[in-house]
């Protein structure tokens, strides 16, 4: 059984059922031929033998040997006048093939086309599937941007359904934050190794400061590094409170720190029970920033006010207490990071005010708390000062601050 194929420059050494191999014409002694034939896989080749022909004295021809097998190739009748050339440069040649086939075994396809047909099959089949992954990736579009990470503070020191309420806070925010709570009960704990994946380290509430301050302080050094390296702190009431000096984390400027807002001289509310105070609040966030609202009612309880802030271009007040002034938000600067910190509750949902018959008439204030968010990650770059009160002018006159009730 013959057939014919193209094999380029080169010859071609085929088995029967075998993909053919591509080596270098062989030229009877030449050392360098047989070292390259001898490169062929061990165990396909049984034998190879060198010898001259009569009629092709300018030509070698090789017998190769399988197991399924022989093959001779040799050069056509046509180049049989020593145009070595010729040859080389890729003239047909013809393959015989002799196959010793076995009693159980179906012959197997000798002819070296399917060779050359399999790889431009495979070619063809490899086009059309780049071809279709790159239409699929066209039609479903850039892939969209990675969401921003945040770790959220849960422990026995912060109270049931707070932790939850700032998580949800920040994944319904236009940030659309990426949530996992972290504390020493979760499968995340505050370390600086799970600090260094998020961009934002959130603390809820809770229902003492120094509880909250016996389980959190091993954790302080840590906060401290995040922030300083470009982290964003968020504290809610209790967060508000543990980023001051006493005790806290100590990310509030120097001169600054935290108290409780009923216990100071004009305070709206005078206890701790869960109720609502109203806050003036200045918008900082890039799609609202310079708006201003006043008396806006916000969920409260026993939440912090920040006493000493100096506003600067690293330090602002977002909102104030509208009835004594005092600060119920504030941004400030830590290192290269920046801390965002609220007294009242805006994460507040429906059940907290259901919970305790609580009737608010500016209803949930989610959009305060998604300003906060921004004002925060874009670091007051659109904060602006809050406007004061009478209350608040009074006690950012040096005679105010001199008359202030210091605890």
């Amino acid at each position: 059984m013959a057939a014919s194929c193209h094999p380029g420059p080169r010859h071609f050494l085929a088995s029967p059922g075998r993909r053919a191999l591509d080596v270098p014409k062989l030229i009877h002694g030449s050392p360098w031929a047989k070292q390259h034939v001898m490169r062929l896989p061990a165990g396909w080749l049984h034998e190879i033998r060198y010898a001259p022909r009569p009629a092709l004295t300018a030509f070698d021809w090789a017998r190769l040997m399988s197991p399924s097998g022989t093959c001779i190739i040799e050069p056509n009748e046509a180049h049989q006048d020593g145009r070595r050339d010729d040859f080389v440069a890729g003239h047909h040649c013809r393959i015989r093939s002799r196959i010793r086939r076995r009693a159980s075994r179906a012959a197997r396809p000798t002819s070296c086309s399917l060779s050359y047909a399999l790889p431009f099959a495979l070619l063809w089949f490899l086009t059309l599937a780049v071809m279709g992954v790159a239409a699929a990736t066209a039609a479903s579009g850039p892939e969209p941007p990675r969401r921003p990470r945040a770790l959220v503070y849960r422990g026995s020191s912060t109270s049931r359904g707070l932790p939850e309420a700032v998580a949800q806070l920040l994944e319904s925010s236009p940030r659309n934050f990426e949530v996992r709570f972290a504390g020493p009960d979760e499968a995340v704990d505050v370390t600086a190794e799970s600090l260094s994946a998020v961009e934002l380290y959130a603390q809820p509430g809770g229902p003492d400061l120094d509880d909250a301050w016996a389980e959190t302080k091993a954790y302080a050094s840590d906060i401290r590094d995040f922030v300083s390296r470009g982290g964003r702190y968020l504290g809610f009431c209790l967060g508000a409170y543990l980023a001051g000096r006493g005790p806290g984390f100590g990310l509030l400027p120097r001169g600054a720190d935290t108290d409780s807002e009923h216990e100071q001289k004009g305070a709206q509310v005078k206890d701790d029970k869960d109720t609502i105070i109203q806050v003036d609040w200045t918008f900082a966030g890039a799609t609202q920033a310079g708006r201003k609202v006043k008396n806006r009612w916000l969920y409260f309880q026993e939440g912090a006010v920040i006493q000493g802030l100096e506003e600067s271009d690293t330090s602002y007040v977002l909102g104030r207490y509208s009835k004594s002034g005092g600060v119920a938000s504030s941004l400030s600067k830590y290192g290269d990071g920046w801390v965002g910190l609220i007294g009242p509750h805006p994460e507040a949902t429906e059940a907290w005010f259901s919970a305790y018959n609580i009737d608010s008439p500016d209803g949930l204030q989610y959009e305060i708390g998604y300003d906060l968010i921004e004002a925060t990650m874009e670091g007051g770059k659109n904060a602006v000062s809050a406007a004061s009160s009478s209350g608040a002018a009074k006690l950012r006159s040096p005679l105010g601050r001199l008359l202030r009730p210091w605890k």
